[in-house]
């Protein structure tokens, strides 16, 4: 696969076939959907206009392709969207309400219920005259106590509008909308809105339940720093169903916590998946590269590395594990500049100092190779990884068991519940000191905290 082909990839997955369908027509006039079929110039020309009506938002992420959901469906309905509103996000009217004070606005949100604040002699709206409902931001988090608390109150309907009035006790809780209103009146900083109309955005809506098993993932990990019991309760939130803004969200959390129990597969998949909604992350993109080194696949690790790169060029992180992948794709010079220049720009990075070892190990210079994992672990004493690579190097290559042994030592001090320290041990008892016994039990012990280590087995 060509280098930038696989991030390419991930933008595709989240945009191209919503793009698509929606330059399958265009608009017959502003604001009006022509209907499908059209061949020719004509299509061209209509095609041209659904990318300029949506143009201003199609770069905001996956908000932008919850705006592109939208036009699609209501394309597909054959219903024609109000003219003349300016596409904005609740948030941003929360923040500029003047700036957009007597403009008409369209703006997604959560539904939250109908409410009943009314203030009639502060403002037009009052309970006769008015339907009163609240909503979130669309995106926000609601597995938060914070977002969740953030509810928005101020939206206004009139009830002349018997039909829209009457829709609202149908909509579910959590349900996206798209709105169309008038930011007729600010109060206390806050905009007021008279709500025009309101459109059911088509996607995945959250559920209670849903939103506990994030809640409660997140707490695992927080709490307990128990990644497996998180991995479960993340996995049974994305099976309940979640929209797609917050699909990626736990995603991500997902893939992370997959990364942190070794189950690279399962997390290069989590990962994609929210690379595909949200191309642009660099801490994702970063993640997913260390995921693909682990897999033996450097050559997408580079790729991905290089994207992270591209929107962050000064982060010593991204720059660390792209230097290994440079080496592990055959260039092993070239990788060892990009982790200098990773030290350069934090050099007391951890990270660097490790990748920058085992790149020296690739080209035979094991002492080089040493120091930096010596400066690696007075920076970081309980990595593991570290202590790992040390005894390998001071092992296999130096032919010093007694000193891998040490490391073998203080891997398993350091990680009484991995595998790793106690099957390396007894390889050294068994091999270079002639224990035996005392090897049989440190195998014992791998496969008591790991059945699964085959290694041990």
């Amino acid at each position: 696969m060509g280098r930038g082909r696989i991030v390419k990839e991930l933008h595709m997955k989240g945009t191209m076939g919503l793009f698509a369908a929606a330059t399958l027509a265009g608009l017959a006039g502003i604001g009006a959907y022509a209907e499908a079929g059209v061949a020719g110039s004509r299509e061209t020309a209509q095609e041209s206009k659904v990318e300029y009506k949506t143009w201003s938002c199609f770069n905001c992420g996956e908000m932008g392709r919850a705006w592109k959901r939208f036009f699609v469906e209501e394309f597909r309905r054959g219903k024609p969207l109000p003219e003349g509103y300016d596409k904005v996000d609740l948030a941003l009217l929360r923040q500029r309400p003047r700036f957009y004070q007597d403009r008409k606005v369209q703006f997604p949100i959560y539904f939250a219920g109908k409410g009943s604040f009314y203030q009639p002699y502060f403002s037009p709206f009052s309970a006769d005259t008015h339907v009163n409902f609240c909503g979130w931001s669309y995106g926000a988090q609601l597995w938060t106590k914070a977002d969740r608390a953030d509810v928005f109150p101020f939206l206004y309907m009139e009830r002349k509008n018997t039909e829209l009035a009457a829709e609202l006790d149908r909509i579910p809780k959590y349900a996206p909308l798209m709105v169309y209103g008038r930011i007729v009146q600010v109060s206390g900083g806050q905009p007021w809105i008279a709500v025009d109309e309101f459109r059911r955005i088509k996607e995945a809506v959250h559920s209670d339940l849903a939103l506990r098993q994030v809640e409660l993932g997140i707490k695992r990990i927080e709490k307990e720093n128990d990644h497996a019991l998180a991995a479960q309760a993340f996995e049974a939130a994305i099976e309940e169903g979640l929209p797609p803004m917050s699909e990626a969200k736990i995603q991500g959390y997902l893939g992370k916590s997959y990364v942190h129990l070794r189950r690279y597969a399962e997390a290069r998949k989590a990962l994609e998946s929210a690379l595909s909604r949200d191309p642009d992350n660099p801490e994702l993109l970063l993640l997913l590269a260390r995921t693909y080194i682990r897999l033996d696949k450097p050559d997408l690790a580079r790729d991905v590395a290089e994207a992270a790169l591209r929107l962050q060029p000064s982060n010593p992180y991204v720059r660390a594990d792209l230097g290994l992948a440079i080496a592990l794709c055959g260039e092993p010079r070239e990788g060892l500049k990009e982790c200098s220049a990773a030290l350069r720009l934090n050099p007391k990075l951890p990270e660097a100092l490790f990748n920058r070892a085992k790149i020296y190990r690739m080209m035979k210079r094991y002492e080089e190779a040493i120091e930096d994992l010596i400066q690696a672990v007075l920076l970081r004493p309980n990595d593991m990884e570290f202590h790992l690579e040390l005894g390998d190097i001071e092992l296999v290559e130096m032919k010093r068991p007694d000193k891998a042994l040490d490391e073998y030592e203080n891997v398993i001090t350091v990680a009484k519940d991995r595998p790793e320290g106690y099957t390396r041990k007894a390889s050294v008892l068994w091999t270079h000191k002639k224990e035996a016994k005392t090897a049989i039990e440190m195998l014992k012990q791998a496969v008591k905290v790991d059945e699964t280590y085959l290694p041990a087995q």
